[in-house]
């Protein structure tokens, strides 16, 4: 997966990660990958896409990274992520996404939408990942 780009895909519940955003707000709470492999792709102008809950089908594109700040570090040998404080900056005109028919997930809809190749789109048919 060789891009010259990333995106982040973030879920508002605390079912897998300990995620926290309050709508419309400039910050966010986030956890990393517990391994961490992929964090660091996430950077100044990173687009996130955003869902209250994993149950929800649609993402909705509301922000763009302005910077990164690490408040904790992970322990990725016990799969503990880092958690990190990114400052957004708000989309003026917030995009929502719904999976499109013939994807398996909503991840390939808004990475082919975002110009991502066909082999990452691919990628996240069966297991997508929460950075690309």
């Amino acid at each position: 997966m060789a891009q010259q780009k990333s995106i982040i895909f973030v879920n508002g519940d605390r079912s897998s990660y300990d995620n926290e955003y309050i709508e419309g707000s400039s910050e966010m709470l986030w956890k990393g990958q517990k391994k961490g492999g992929r964090d660091s792709r996430v950077t100044r102008g990173t687009p996130v896409w955003y869902r209250r809950s994993k149950n929800r089908t649609a993402f909705t594109l509301i922000a763009t990274v302005d910077r990164v700040e690490l408040l904790t570090p992970g322990n990725h040998s016990a799969s503990i992520p880092a958690t990190y404080r990114l400052h957004l900056i708000l989309e003026e005109n917030p995009r929502t996404i719904q999976k499109v028919a013939g994807d398996t997930t909503t991840h390939q809809s808004i990475l082919r939408a975002e110009g991502f190749s066909e082999e990452d789109v691919a990628l996240a048919k069966c297991c997508p990942h929460g950075i690309y």
